[in-house]
Order: structure tokens, then C-alpha cells, then sequence
């Protein structure tokens, strides 16, 4: 019989390429085996086949959610969170390290959908782009080691301001650009602040039932804490305050007076200075925008709602549900109401109680909320009603050497403040030699 030598070929190297084929799936399986940590020496225990849970598509939101928002069987916290809410995650917030926030402060705010449209239906700010170019570009600069503050003020107060500031700069023999980036805002006395922030707050509470910042204009700076914050709350944005001036008051002599009589110096330019208004004779007044060191935020400052009482959710409703409900005509006369109800009850109302207890918890620090703010700015419920109030102290608001850095934007042209400078300029050598030659005639 005739042995067919290349069937036999042809088969043996079927088989050697089928052992080949094995040894490597073999060696295959086993380094999957090895990594899940299964050897065939001991096995690890089996567990037993549970039915697999089908899992809904996840929103949008939620996947956006910080990893630290907890849940609970198997639910997430609500997409909005409340100022308690924000503040009970702020000590696990604090714990996780990072090197630099998503947004600054006006960019979180304007990077929401429905800020964009309260914005766009108010305000036309295309002829403004300048402006708003510059102040989101020094958020950027400053944004890693401060916190940004926003407040809209008459024009004419910016000459008071320089006078004040450039004596005292004369006078305490500092650098002069320090101009460069600081300004007072406040001239004419400070506030004897050997407390904190809390205790100043809980103190004004109790005397009066809720804070009113217009009775408190010398030491407390009213401020928004993004450029277009409270938009659509005409009396309580910057915005609208840069776009017109409101009823407020004005510099006048005797401000001029005090300030010249703090140097002790008299009063003989006090008329070139007042006339020096005329370089700001726009409809459009000045947006002051504040840089405060992180460190030093909760020191002078906290989150406010309307006249500087802190920005607690249950009376905010409160008294907005009261105006809804027709109860009073305008909010400064449910205001009135509840001051008057707060101070005479005290902690046996209920919700000032617990509004007490609330500024004593820290609910109103800034600082955790503001970090909060520049990263999660979706996930904070009613996040245009927020506020905050600064507190004018000597170590920090009136300290030119605190760090501080405050500068200010108008739609004064270039020759216009070159020529408003070039005047102060003048006036200001006249009132120096005269200082000089008083002490002279003195000695």
C-alpha cells in the first residue's frame, strides 16, 4: 500500500500549530488568572451570582457633582445646595488640595445659563466691553491668593479719595505707587474693632434685631460679590449703580474740611478741588473693585443679603414672602417691620434664634463659600441673592501695607484723567508747600 507523505506532512503541521495555538491561549488565561489574583493552588472564594441592577442614565448635573457630595441609598443631594448644605461639606471641601479654582468669581457667576439672560435682558453692555475686558482680566491676575468685591460709587467721590489718601501717603513718608493699586475708601474715623466678624455681627443683632448698613456707612462697605451679583435687583447690583447714579450721598465742603483738618491743615483749596468734579460729568459713575488676601477675608467680611443682615435662607423667605403676599408695599417696610419684631422678641422668635446660631456656627465665612462658589457655581441654590459686607478696620481695609488692592473704572477717556491728574497735581504741591511752611513758621 503507498503511503501518502504529504497528507501525513500536511496533518503534523495542523497538529503543531493547534499546541502552539493552546500554549498561548494558556499562557494568556493564566497571566489574567495571576493579576485578578486566582492561582490554581488557592483559589480565592466564589461568590455567589447576584442579578445586576440596571442603572438609569445619569443627568448632567450630577456628573458634574464634586466627588465629595455625599449620597445617600443610592440618591444623590439635591442638585442645589443650601448655604447649610455648603457649608456642612466646606470641612471635607477644605481637605482636598487644589492648586487653582475653575472660574474666578464673575466668571462662575456669568457662566450660568440663566445669568447670561437676566444679564442680556437688563443691560446692553456691549458699548462697556472695555471695561469689563479689564476687570475679569485683574480677576485673573489676582485670582489664586484673593477674593474679589464689587461696589458701584458717585464719581465725585474719587477726588475726596485721592486727597486723602495721597496725604496720608505724604505724611507717613510711603512710596507713592502704592497709588498704583490702593485707595481709602473710608477717611474721617474707624471702627474700634477688637472682636471678629461674629461677634461684631451677634452684637448688632441683638441691639437691633437686624443689621441696617445704612446706619452703619462709616464702617461697613456694602459689595457684590461677582460684577453683575444681584443682577436684575436693580438696588442691589454694582452694575446698576456704574450704569446710574442713585440718591446717595455726595462729597461736599465739609467733607473736604475734615479731611484737611485730620493733617491739620486749612481749608484754602477747598474750591479748586470741589471744581475738579467737572472732569466726571458722565451718566456712568465708577465701579470700585476690592482685592481681599484670602487669609484675611473672614477678618473683615462676610456673606450678606439685603442692608447687611447675614444671608440666612429662612428669613430672607421670610420677608420675601411677606412682599409676594402683599403684606407691605416695599421691602424697606418689611425691613422696618422685622427689626422692630427681632429686637423686641429677641431668641424667642424662632427664626432670629436660629439666625443667632447660625452666625455662631460660621455659617457666613466667606471663605469656604467663595471657594465653593468658584468651582460649583451650578450647584448653589438662589446664587444671585448673595451679598457680602467688609467691615473697615486699620490693620486691613485701611492699611495701604495689608495687601489690600483696590483699584477703580469709569468711562473717563485717558486725556480726561491725565487732565484730572495734571490739575490734582497742581493743587495738591500748593497744599503741601503750604503745610511746610506752616511747620516751619512753628519750629
Amino acid at each position: 500500500m503507498k503511503i501518502d507523505k504529504s497528507a501525513i506532512y500536511k496533518k503534523i503541521g495542523f497538529v503543531l500549530v493547534l499546541f502552539s495555538f493552546l500554549s498561548i491561549v494558556e499562557t494568556v488565561v493564566s497571566k489574567a488568572i495571576s493579576k485578578i489574583g486566582v492561582t490554581t493552588i488557592q483559589q480565592s472564594p466564589i461568590s455567589p451570582i447576584v442579578k445586576e441592577k440596571v442603572v438609569p442614565e445619569i443627568p448632567r448635573s450630577v456628573i458634574e457633582q464634586p466627588s465629595f457630595v455625599k449620597t445617600t441609598n443610592d440618591k444623590f443631594l439635591p442638585d442645589k445646595l443650601s448655604l447649610e448644605q455648603i457649608h456642612a461639606l466646606s470641612q471635607e471641601q477644605n481637605k482636598r488640595v487644589v492648586k487653582s479654582d475653575k472660574f474666578t468669581q464673575s466668571q462662575a457667576h456669568m457662566s450660568l445659563p440663566e445669568i447670561k439672560k437676566v444679564i442680556a435682558a437688563h443691560y446692553n453692555t456691549k458699548p462697556y466691553q472695555k471695561i469689563i475686558d479689564a476687570i475679569l482680566t485683574r480677576e485673573v491676575e489676582y485670582k489664586n491668593n484673593y477674593y474679589v468685591f464689587y461696589h458701584g460709587m458717585n464719581n465725585k467721590w474719587r477726588i475726596p479719595q485721592d486727597l486723602y489718601t495721597r496725604l496720608y501717603l505724604y505724611v507717613k513718608g510711603l512710596p507713592s505707587d502704592v497709588l498704583q493699586s490702593f485707595v481709602f475708601l473710608r477717611f474721617d474715623g474707624v471702627l474700634d474693632f477688637s472682636g471678629n466678624t461674629e461677634d461684631f455681627l451677634i452684637k448688632k443683632l441683638k441691639e437691633n434685631g437686624l443689621v441696617n448698613d445704612h446706619d452703619l456707612e462709616e464702617v461697613m462697605y456694602s459689595v457684590n460679590i461677582a460684577l453683575f451679583g444681584n443682577v436684575g435687583d436693580d438696588p442691589e447690583c454694582t452694575w446698576q449703580y456704574f450704569m446710574k447714579a442713585r440718591n446717595k450721598t455726595e462729597p461736599t465742603r465739609q467733607t473736604y474740611e475734615k479731611i484737611l483738618n485730620i493733617f491739620g491743615l486749612p481749608h484754602t483749596y477747598i474750591n479748586e478741588l470741589m471744581s475738579l468734579s467737572s472732569f466726571f460729568t458722565t451718566t456712568e459713575q465708577t465701579i470700585v473693585q476690592i482685592f481681599v488676601p484670602q487669609d484675611k477675608v473672614d477678618q473683615i467680611g462676610y456673606l450678606a443679603w439685603v442692608r447687611g443682615n447675614p444671608a440666612y435662607k429662612p428669613m430672607m423667605d421670610m420677608i420675601s414672602r411677606s412682599l409676594k403676599d402683599k403684606k407691605f408695599a416695599k421691602s424697606s417696610l418689611a425691613m422696618d417691620y422685622y427689626t422692630t419684631l427681632f429686637k423686641k422678641e429677641q431668641e424667642i422668635n424662632p427664626v432670629f434664634k436660629s439666625l443667632v446660631e447660625r452666625v455662631r456656627a460660621g455659617d457666613f465665612t466667606l471663605r469656604y463659600f467663595l471657594k465653593f462658589y468658584r468651582n460649583y457655581p451650578g450647584l448653589i441654590a438662589d446664587i444671585n441673592r448673595y451679598q457680602a459686607r467688609l467691615i473697615f478696620t486699620p490693620d486691613v481695609l485701611l492699611n495701604p501695607l495689608s495687601g489690600v488692592k483696590i483699584f477703580r473704572y469709569s468711562v473717563a477717556t485717558t486725556q480726561q484723567l491725565q487732565k484730572y491728574h495734571q490739575k490734582f497735581d497742581e493743587i495738591f504741591k500748593k497744599i503741601t508747600a503750604e503745610r511746610s511752611l506752616k511747620f516751619r513758621n512753628n519750629k
